[in-house]
């Protein structure tokens, strides 16, 4: 039996075609994530424990229940043997596939992690400027909000275009047995 990579190794090492997970999260965008959660830090008017309690932790939350309603969607597409003879023959590597899924959730609990960090107290160093480190903790906040909801937005998106795909499979298979 081959011996299939670890979540951690996929992250960091190449598969076969070269691709790191780590690149999903660590690419052109971060610079955009960290630009947008500079710019609502400072505008919304939201002190960080209502933007932990009443923003964060319950948009975790949807997040996860998506991630998980449309990775048990995705399961069920590879049960299908034609479907999954094609994922095997044709598709990336199947680590990427499922492991997608995994780097999501691992998102949205870093996200969690931060907000409780953030909410039980902060980084527990100063700037000497009260109004900057609520800045600063509203912005890691709803940095790595935004980074868990491109994840688990990315991972209904590849759900989604997998669906395509398994109708398209099947779409084949039909004409084909007429």
């Amino acid at each position: 039996m081959p011996d299939f990579p670890s979540f951690w190794k996929w992250l960091v090492r190449p598969d076969r075609d070269g691709d790191r997970g780590i690149f999903n999260i660590a690419n052109r965008w971060v610079a955009f994530h960290a630009l947008v959660a500079l710019a609502l830090s400072s505008i919304l008017k939201i002190d960080v424990a209502d933007l932990a309690t009443k923003v964060a932790i319950p948009g975790a939350s949807i997040l996860v229940g998506l991630s998980f309603a449309w990775a048990g969607r995705s399961a069920s597409l590879f049960q299908d043997k034609g479907f999954s003879e094609f994922i095997i023959r044709d598709g990336a590597p199947v680590e990427g596939y499922l492991y997608s899924f995994q780097l999501a959730i691992l998102t949205v609990l870093a996200f969690l992690l931060i907000t409780f960090f953030v909410f039980s107290g902060g980084f527990g160093t100063t700037t000497g400027n009260s109004d900057f480190d609520e800045t600063i903790n509203k912005a890691s906040i709803i940095f790595f909000g935004s980074l868990a909801l491109r994840e688990c937005w990315g991972a209904i998106g590849f759900v989604n275009k997998l669906t395509i795909q398994y109708y398209v499979i099947r779409e084949v298979e039909l004409k084909n047995a007429d």
